[in-house]
C-alpha cells in the first residue's frame, strides 16, 4: 500500500514524502526501490531513517551508494553514534547507583578588573582532581547579588550533580553579566560589576561563606595588577553590610 501511495503522489506532480514519515519499513525500502537515483534523498533523511532503527533500509541505502558512487558516510556515522549514545545511556541506568546523581559543590578561581569578576568553575570537588567532561542541562542565575548554576555531569560511571550558589559580595549587571563552557570539564562566568573602579575584597557577601574550595586566580590577578592599582578598594558593600548585619556602612562604601 505504501509504495502505491508513493507512486500515486509522483504521477500527479506531488513531492515524495521522506522515507521515514512512511507507515512502516517495508514502505520506506518499496519507495526506495522505486527511486532513480539516491541523489533523490533529501537532506537528513537517511539520519531519520536510522533514528527510526531501520537497519534494513538503511542497509540498503549504503548498498547502493557504493553502487552509484554517492557520499553517505557522514550521515550514517553522525546519526549511528547519536543512537548508540542513547543506547549506552539506557544501559547506564541499570545500575541504580546511577539513578542517584552525587551532590557536588563545583571548586573555582576568580579574580576581577575595575569593571568585572572572572569566575572559572570546575566540574570536581578540587580542583586538581578529575571530574565530569560536560555540564549537562546548565540552570544559570545572574541576580543582583547573586550567581549560581546548576546541572549534571558524569565521571568514573557516577552521575554528578553540580550546584554552585554564590551570594555576592556587590552588585552585578545581569543582563550584562556572561556564563560559557571553557575547557574539557570546566565553565566560565564573567559578571559584570555594578559599580566600576571598585575592586571586591571577596567573592562572597560573608567572609564566613566562603568555600574551602574557592580560591583566587592568581594569574589572573598578575594580569590585572598595574590596572587595579589604580581602582579603589572597597571594605564593605550593601550587600556585605546586611549580610553581616552591620547597624552602620559608610555610605562611600554601600
Amino acid at each position: 500500500m505504501g509504495w502505491r501511495l508513493t507512486a500515486t503522489l509522483l504521477a500527479v506532480g506531488l513531492a515524495r514524502p521522506p522515507l521515514a514519515e512512511l507507515p512502516g519499513e517495508s514502505a520506506a525500502l518499496a519507495a526506495l526501490a522505486d527511486m532513480a537515483s539516491l541523489n533523490e534523498l533529501q537532506s537528513g533523511e537517511l539520519a531519520a531513517v536510522i533514528h527510526r532503527s531501520w537497519w534494513q533500509v538503511a542497509t540498503e541505502v549504503v548498498r547502493r551508494s557504493h553502487i552509484e558512487n554517492v557520499k553517505v558516510d557522514r550521515d550514517v556515522r553522525s546519526a549511528v553514534l547519536t543512537v548508540k549514545q542513547k543506547c549506552e545511556e539506557v544501559v547506564k541506568y541499570l545500575d541504580p547507583n546511577f539513578l542517584n546523581a552525587k551532590l557536588v559543590q563545583p571548586s573555582l578561581q576568580w579574580g576581577q578588573n575595575d569593571s568585572a569578576i572572572f569566575i572559572t568553575a570546575k566540574l570536581s570537588q578540587r580542583w586538581n582532581a578529575p571530574g565530569a567532561l560536560e555540564l549537562l542541562e546548565p540552570n544559570v542565575t545572574f541576580d543582583r547579588n547573586f550567581f549560581g548554576f546548576t546541572g549534571t555531569g558524569e565521571h568514573s560511571k557516577n552521575r554528578y550533580r553540580y550546584e554552585l550558589a554564590i551570594p555576592l559580595f556587590d552588585r552585578i549587571i545581569p543582563e550584562r553579566s556572561k556564563f560559557s563552557p571553557a575547557s574539557v570539564g570546566r565553565v566560565t562566568a564573567t559578571l559584570a560589576k555594578a559599580w566600576t573602579g571598585r575592586l571586591w575584597p571577596r567573592l562572597q557577601d560573608h567572609p564566613e561563606k566562603k568555600a574551602t574550595n574557592w580560591h583566587r586566580d592568581m594569574d589572573m590577578q598578575e594580569k590585572f595588577a598595574e590596572k587595579n592599582d589604580h581602582a579603589y578598594q572597597a571594605m564593605s558593600s550593601a550587600a556585605s553590610c546586611k549580610a553581616e548585619t552591620k547597624v552602620f556602612c559608610l555610605s562611600k562604601e554601600a
